[in-house]
């Protein structure tokens, strides 16, 4: 009541979303876990799904305290004491499997600044290493097998695959492809690369201030077939290619790239102590799933192929 109105004010929208309506559950560790809340909401779904739960290191059950019958209210969380350490976790933040402690002092992460770069800035879409094809649905899917080489998740290695497709789409037309060239590419566009194709937030409702954040189609991904409907349904009139799912502009784009091959390159550092570790114990063989992480290539490289810089074109086109 005292703050949310001075957020409102601010003139940034992304910070204000960032603010009021992008925390985690620190319960909720999964990596495909994309939901997002805002405070009242976050504690409805603690309440619902896991303060009835008791048990060794399970401390949720503080916040099991309904109102009495009658009040027309279902949960008291605003009655009860804040504990050291709120069960919340900034969007920026990365939630463990580590069982939350109330007590516990975590420092705060502070969240990267947003960068300025564009991903495309002095690049240009790939026409000699993949030979133009004046086929939406055939570039979509070629760039979703290139990219299911990284480890980068859903939205980047989507809004990559599509800006690929719709770019060189362009070279011919100027004509955006019906919203059907993407969804009869999909069964394709998943044997190409699993992670495509499935689940997406509705860019309209997730941008719209004039739609409640925890609503459904602004928070939850969806399944294409569904998100489909309602975006035909209710923002029939707007350009999917840029409004129908919540894919990362051209500078969060940059950014996700980026703190992906950082994340990348720790975790294969963390496999390579492991496996030299599992080398000197001759009973133990070596982990598949770990050659198969080191193989994963960088995301920055891959987009490096599908968007060169320009100067590379020129080389290519201009040997020695």
């Amino acid at each position: 009541m005292v703050i949310e109105p001075e957020i409102n004010d601010w003139e940034d929208q992304h910070r204000q979303n960032a603010a009021l309506s992008n925390f985690k559950c620190v319960n909720c560790p999964r990596a495909d876990c994309k939901t997002r809340y805002d405070i009242s909401s976050l504690f409805k779904h603690i309440y619902d799904e896991h303060a009835n739960r008791v048990g060794e290191g399970l401390r949720f059950s503080m916040f099991a305290k309904p109102f009495p019958h009658g009040t027309g209210d279902e949960i008291a969380w605003y009655t009860i004491e804040w504990p050291r350490n709120l069960p919340i976790a900034a969007g920026h933040h990365d939630v463990t499997r580590e069982k939350w402690d109330p007590d516990a002092e975590v420092p705060y992460v502070y969240a990267k600044p947003r960068g300025t770069v564009s991903a495309f800035a002095g690049r240009q879409v790939d026409s000699t290493r993949f030979p133009l094809t004046n086929d939406f649905k055939k570039d979509l899917v070629c760039a979703a097998r290139v990219l299911s080489d990284t480890n980068l998740n859903v939205e980047v290695q989507t809004r990559i695959a599509l800006q690929f497709a719709l770019d060189r789409l362009a070279r011919h037309t100027e004509t955006r492809p019906p919203l059907g060239d993407f969804n009869d590419s999909i069964p394709d566009l998943q044997s190409a690369n699993p992670k495509l194709g499935v689940k997406y937030i509705c860019g309209v409702c997730r941008r719209d201030p004039a739609i409640p954040p925890n609503s459904k189609w602004a928070r939850c991904p969806v399944r294409f077939s569904e998100l489909k409907r309602h975006f035909k349904a209710h923002h029939g009139g707007k350009d999917w290619t840029k409004e129908m799912m919540y894919l990362p502009s051209d500078v969060e784009l940059w950014d996700a790239i980026t703190e992906g091959d950082k994340k990348l390159a720790k975790r294969k550092q963390e496999i390579l102590e492991v496996e030299e570790k599992r080398r000197r114990t001759a009973k133990k063989r070596n982990d598949h799933k770990a050659s198969v992480f080191l193989s994963t290539r960088r995301g920055e490289d891959v987009f490096g192929e599908l968007f060169p810089k320009l100067n590379r074109l020129w080389e290519a086109d201009h040997p020695e």
